[in-house]
């Protein structure tokens, strides 16, 4: 061990270790929840319900003219974690008798754009979005050759379709007229979206109705969920129908004409999360921001309004990004929420006579409740998984040895103790480094697995700090990983043999080139 740690320290494999105790990288703390009948989620449950009768006592949720659908769900079950439907006691408040329930049809309005994009991913990929869109509509084309100032005409040949989906075109909301120049600021824009069907039909020679159905619709099976007014195509027993009901938006519904239930916002959600319709590559980057907003807690995605929600921890709190989208008028408001870090969703549908903050009051309640109810159910899973000693043989040898836990207050697997040839691996660091406190390493999973001959593989890297001694405003970890090797192994690389549950059943160190059994497995 002690040459070992001479070569490190040659190799200037020790550089890296952090300052500060547990600044983690962006990402999952632990792997997502699987169990959805876990007791986090239990307890979630009883406490959402018990928000929502208070909010309805109150009239925060004014019950005699509020409809509203809610479900929260995982790929990892085929069971909802948890679903609520609510009928409007006062019945005339829809067009058509109806008690709500999750193939009630409401209308989604601006979460059309979500189900605008994602059909233009499974169609043609992002081989187009760095293309100008004056190159696939000519009267855009036209409309460039007339162009006289950056204040009153958009530079078309500027305007990309990517820069349409991501709100970065610089299009006003809802006509074509300037708001700023392209990939300066975000603003939400209505035009862009009706521009950038009209681009797609030309490149696919396909109706872009045609082109949902058939990338989207037939292939999740939504068979409830309509591009026009469903009245047009079926008879209607089974819809909350309102002011903005009838609303004929034309070439505008790929920007917000849409209708759908809870059970297909719900399918759609997890198709994203399951990569059904795309690879898992191309859903990963899909699944990042690409600009910021003026707040602290909103970035901009395709066309993603990524909201960063602070985990709370009593160290620091973690931030989990969650991917959503809504859409609405004055009467009905749609949601659909991803948290890729828990792998859950969360689908809304609210309809009212009026104007409301019935929907804000939902929101508010289901990310507050229903994410930090993820992660812990998440920390509670690895606990059972992966907490634990590990020896070599996992047996009673204790010369190289590991003992993972859950510290409080913490987020990620704490590493308390890591001995190779008998010798201390974090006592040995910090008397080389000559810093004072107690260094540790907390472990975090990076998405990567192996699965070969019937075994599997979980890879986690370590963020190194001292115990006690808090982090900067400026977490830099990210640009600390993987700063130190040693034949040809990354120092903070941890490898976890899992069985077919999940399991821990060993511990790979591949700098210390040990492999650790867990004691008692």
């Amino acid at each position: 061990m002690r040459p070992l740690l001479t070569s490190l320290l040659i190799l200037g494999t020790i550089a890296g270790f952090g300052a500060a105790q547990n600044c983690p990288i962006l990402g999952p703390a632990y792997p997502a929840p699987n169990n959805v009948s876990s007791s986090a989620f239990a307890s979630a449950k009883a406490a959402f319900d018990e928000a929502l009768t208070r909010a309805h006592s109150h009239g925060r949720i004014p019950s005699n003219t509020t409809f509203y659908s809610i479900q929260v769900y995982s790929p990892a079950s085929r069971n909802l974690i948890h679903s609520v439907y609510y009928t409007a006691t006062n019945k005339t408040v829809s067009r058509k008798p109806v008690t709500v329930g999750p193939d009630t049809i409401f209308r989604i309005f601006s979460l059309s754009k979500l189900l605008t994009v994602y059909t233009i991913l499974t169609k043609l990929g992002d081989k187009y979005w760095n293309e100008p869109v004056s190159k696939y509509v000519p009267e855009l084309a036209a409309a460039q050759n007339r162009r006289q100032n950056a204040i009153d005409d958009v530079d078309w040949d500027e305007v990309t379709l990517g820069s349409l989906s991501s709100l970065m075109s610089g299009i006003a909301r809802d006509c074509i007229f300037p708001f700023t120049s392209t990939y300066n600021t975000p603003n939400y824009s209505n035009m862009a979206f009706q521009i950038l069907a009209y681009a797609v039909e030309n490149i696919t020679g396909q109706p872009f109705a045609e082109l949902v159905r058939t990338q989207l619709v037939e292939p999740l099976n939504l068979t409830r969920t309509f591009l026009t007014n469903p009245e047009q195509h079926t008879k209607l027993s089974d819809a909350v129908i309102t002011e903005g009901w009838d609303w004929d938006l034309g070439d505008e519904s790929p920007t917000g004409g849409y209708y759908s239930t809870i059970s297909d916002l719900t399918t759609l959600g997890t198709s994203i999360l399951n990569s059904t319709l795309l690879p898992a590559k191309a859903t990963r980057k899909w699944l990042k921001p690409l600009t910021h907003t003026g707040s602290l807690l909103t970035s901009i995605g395709r066309p993603w309004e990524i909201l960063r929600r602070a985990i709370p921890f009593p160290s620091r709190p973690r931030i989990a990004d969650v991917y959503t989208k809504q859409g609405g008028s004055d009467t009905y408001v749609s949601f659909l929420a991803l948290s890729p870090d828990h792998n859950i969703g969360i689908s809304i549908l609210t309809a009212s006579a009026g104007k409301s903050d019935a929907f804000d009051v939902i929101k508010k309640l289901s990310l507050d409740i229903w994410i930090p109810a993820a992660e812990q159910a998440a920390r509670d899973q690895a606990g059972g998984d992966f907490v634990g000693r590990y020896t070599l043989g996992g047996g009673g040898n204790a010369s190289a040895s590991a003992e993972i836990q859950l510290l409080p207050g913490q987020p990620g697997l704490y590493v308390h103790s890591l001995v190779s040839e008998g010798v201390d691996f974090f006592g040995l660091i910090q008397s080389l480094l000559g810093r004072e406190g107690e260094l540790k390493a907390w472990l975090y999973p990076i998405g990567l697995v192996s699965e070969k001959g019937g075994k599997k593989k979980v890879a986690f890297r370590a963020v190194f700090g001292v115990l006690g001694v808090e982090a900067e405003e400026d977490c830099a970890t990210w640009a600390q990983v993987d700063s130190g090797r040693f034949g040809g192994h990354p120092k903070d690389l941890f490898i976890f043999e899992v069985d077919e549950g999940g399991r821990a059943t060993g511990l790979e160190v591949p700098i210390l080139g040990k492999v650790l059994g867990k004691v008692g497995q």
